[in-house]
């Protein structure tokens, strides 16, 4: 049976799941903070800067200029956030650390979830679809900029 996690936890767990999926995607064991924060949609780019400043804090995540990425603490966490999501249990090495990472989670303030229940758990997915979103205005400027030469070759052409 799935461990009910609190909203801190499930906030908290969702930004680690969304370090650890771009750290994958660059291949290089860290991700961009700026890259990240800015694929983020206004409203929710407070709050997810708020959690992973938390996060560093509570060592979550550590930092090196603009890359950051999981450290040992992180990948227990999350595994544990899998686990009881799913409602497999894994034994983790180091259970005190991970015991004191989910109870600084749960008292520190930044880690409240800025929205009802739903709309937070909905982020991963409309980052996704904001993501999508983003690209297809450089496609438009491209098409709009092929249709100004266009027209102004058609002009000079014919004056």
């Amino acid at each position: 049976m799935a461990r009910p996690l609190s909203q801190n936890e499930e906030f908290a767990g969702m930004l680690t799941t969304l370090v650890a999926e771009g750290c994958v995607a660059s291949e290089t064991g860290s991700t961009s903070r700026s890259s990240l924060q800015a694929s983020v949609p206004g409203k929710d780019a407070v709050y997810v800067r708020l959690g992973l400043d938390a996060l560093l804090e509570l060592g979550i995540f550590k930092a090196s200029k603009d890359a950051i990425a999981l450290t040992d603490v992180g990948n227990m966490f999350l595994l544990d956030i899998q686990a009881a999501e799913s409602g497999v249990n894994t034994d983790i090495e180091n259970r005190g650390a991970l015991k004191k990472a989910r109870a600084a989670i749960e008292r520190d303030h930044r880690l409240v979830p800025p929205a009802s229940h739903e709309e937070m758990r909905t982020l991963p997915g409309r980052l996704e679809n904001y993501r999508a979103d983003r690209k297809h205005p450089f496609l438009n400027v491209w098409t709009g900029l092929i249709a100004v030469s266009v027209v102004a070759g058609v002009f000079f052409l014919v004056a």
